[in-house]
């Protein structure tokens, strides 16, 4: 990965070459084994001298999946304003991507042609996002809770491909304790997609594919979620359950034990605990000098395995940024 940012920038300024606004550019490649794309996002935090914060991205990305391959190129923006009190937040939404799938595993290949879901997309969707966050970090919390609900509708009225909608909500709350040697964690994350008819044509992408570490751990990436031919096609209803208990190493190393539970479901607003899974490991966090996200180490072991398909196996999971993805 390579990227250029600047945190004081300043558009309308060039002889001042382009500094000095408060506001915030950043240019990003990246180039993996199986993903490649490029980035270029601007923030300013004073749209039109007021308290609102607006957000524009324009990206191209390339991915390789399991059973399928992935091209999407698009924009988005949106508008957030604090509410109330420094706590909530409102934030308005809007993004068109264009995505392609293609290479499709012949596996899943007949599902995928008889739902056509398979060629280029076209995606265009209004957002309406409502938070309220009192901790007292955003990457290394040790008090205090967040609530982030989501909801957006993609509707061939406004040029998508096919009508459908989401509806997110999820939260952390978080404790300390002995001068935050301890530091316990709560979160939880419920999710649905759905067409308005309540079929199963919700693209691919759209779809919530579970495991890894950033969701359960002790299961493989992308590997929850209802099967065709024992092969993952995306659920369109999830449910992550998560608890962490860190405690103090030396310095920046800190230790967790941890457990993560749930599924990805193909019908929407359907949860069968019956088919519950669950991890649990041990894990190492680590805060690097000069770098602003913590390292995460962890290893786990699928407990309770109800996922066809996945093997019970330790695994290692290694990761960057926050332990419970929001």
């Amino acid at each position: 990965m390579a990227e250029a940012s600047v945190d004081n920038f300043d558009l309308f300024n060039p002889k001042g070459w382009f500094y000095g606004g408060g506001q915030r550019a950043r240019i990003q490649g990246i180039l993996g084994v199986e993903n490649a794309g490029f980035n270029v996002d601007f923030v300013e935090p004073w749209f039109l001298d007021e308290p609102i914060r607006f957000e524009t991205s324009a990206y191209l990305n390339m991915t390789e999946y399991e059973n399928w391959d992935e091209w999407r190129v698009g924009a988005r923006f949106s508008f957030q304003r604090k509410v109330f009190d420094d706590f909530t937040t409102v934030a308005l939404g809007y993004k068109y991507d264009v995505v392609r799938i293609y290479g499709v595993d012949s596996k899943i290949k007949p599902y995928v042609k008889a739902h056509d879901l398979d060629g280029t997309h076209l995606v265009s969707q209004p957002s309406l996002m409502i938070a309220r966050d009192t901790r007292d970090s955003i990457l290394e919390p040790t008090e205090g809770y967040y609530i982030n609900f989501f909801s957006s509708i993609t509707p061939e009225a406004l040029g998508a491909s096919a009508t459908y909608y989401r509806l997110e909500l999820k939260g952390a709350y978080y404790v300390s304790f002995f001068d935050k040697f301890l530091i316990a964690m709560v979160g939880a994350r419920l999710g649905t997609v759905s067409t308005f008819g309540g079929n199963d044509k919700v693209p691919l992408f759209e779809r919530y594919y579970l495991g890894g570490g950033n969701s359960i751990r002790g299961f493989e990436y992308r590997s929850i979620g209802p099967t065709y031919n024992k092969e993952n096609i995306g659920g369109q209803t999830m449910l992550v359950l998560t608890a962490e208990l860190s405690h103090a190493i030396w310095g920046p190393i800190r230790g967790a034990i941890f457990c993560d539970a749930g599924g990805s479901w193909a019908s929407p607003y359907s949860i069968d605990f019956s088919k519950f899974n669950i991890g649990a490991g041990y894990g190492i966090r680590v805060k690097v000098p000069y770098l602003n996200v913590p390292l995460r180490l962890d290893i786990a072991y699928p407990f309770m395995n109800n996922q066809k398909g996945a093997a019970n196996r330790v695994r290692l999971h290694f990761n960057v940024g926050a332990g419970f993805s929001i």
